[in-house]
């Protein structure tokens, strides 16, 4: 594969989604957590290994966004002391309007890391 010159650039955005779940470290799922912190490392790798080809690279980390198969978390999910509890939830459409916010930024600008998640959700203040 050639390789590309300052001035033959791509201008490029990428934007990884993670779930606030995988940022907790609940002992009965320790395969999210790995998995989140890989997207970390690979969200910083790409800012940093890009910054010569003009490519960004953003994390969105989305706590209970409300939609079809979220829907559940209303009725009562699994808690991390092991109670069953309704979720707190937030409207899918401020998840689109934090990606569309990033998106539009110059590439001059980026958001390394953003979370949008439902206020009073249980992620602050547990773990």
């Amino acid at each position: 594969m050639p390789s590309r010159s300052r001035e033959t650039a791509a201008l490029i955005r990428n934007i990884d989604d993670a779930s606030l779940f995988t940022q907790i470290h609940v002992w009965t799922f320790p395969l999210l957590f790995y998995e989140d912190n890989m997207t970390e490392s690979g969200t910083k790798s790409i800012a940093l290994d890009g910054r010569e080809f003009n490519i960004v690279c953003s994390q969105i980390n989305i706590g209970n966004a409300l939609t079809e198969l979220s829907e559940r978390m209303t009725r009562g999910v699994r808690q991390a002391n092991g109670t069953m509890a309704a979720e707190p939830m937030m409207d899918v459409k401020h998840v689109a309007e934090a990606v569309r916010y990033i998106a539009n930024l110059p590439l001059s600008a980026n958001v390394l890391n953003m979370t949008v998640m439902a206020s009073n959700m249980p992620f602050v203040g547990r773990g």
